[in-house]
């Protein structure tokens, strides 16, 4: 993780912190740590399917929020989205499940979030690693090559 980050030059930027790597979700982290339960945020990854095309996407979504395929879907005009398996996720992305992260992933992921959580201050994010976690100013992730602030009509999350 500590290279990725190297890569995109903002080390200085991140706080990486140590967790218990029996937590394989936000909720645990939030309760354990006493993080304010709005800054949680959760890389979600999901495979989308345009004929013959299969593109591998990670949508950020705050905690307790659902992503509405159906609007996702919609708007980037895919047939068919699901979640993606979790044994694919890992073995794709070299992430563990419960500490999904929109940082290093490889280079044709789509990335998607919204302009709130770009905007916010302070977030916790996933590392990639369950052992660590990631504190960081929201708009770090704009730094993503790959990311796309998706449009504010455009709401992904209920």
């Amino acid at each position: 993780m500590k290279v990725v980050l190297e890569n995109l030059n903002c080390t200085d930027k991140v706080a990486i912190m140590e967790i218990d790597d029996s937590f394989t979700n936000g909720r645990q982290i939030v309760d354990t740590y006493q993080f304010p339960e709005e800054l949680g945020i959760n890389t979600l990854f999901f495979k989308g399917k345009k004929g013959k095309q299969v593109d591998y996407l990670a949508i950020l979504a705050p905690f307790k929020k659902k992503v509405v395929t159906k609007t996702i879907k919609k708007n980037l005009g895919y047939r068919d989205l699901e979640f993606l398996d979790k044994n694919e996720a890992e073995q794709i992305t070299h992430q563990e499940f419960g500490a999904f992260s929109p940082f290093g992933l490889p280079s044709d992921w789509k990335i998607l979030t919204s302009e709130d959580i770009t905007n916010m201050p302070e977030l916790i994010i996933g590392s990639g690693e369950r052992r660590l976690t990631l504190k960081i100013e929201g708009k770090l992730l704009l730094e993503l090559s790959n990311i796309s602030v998706v449009p504010q009509n455009m709401d992904y999350i209920s």
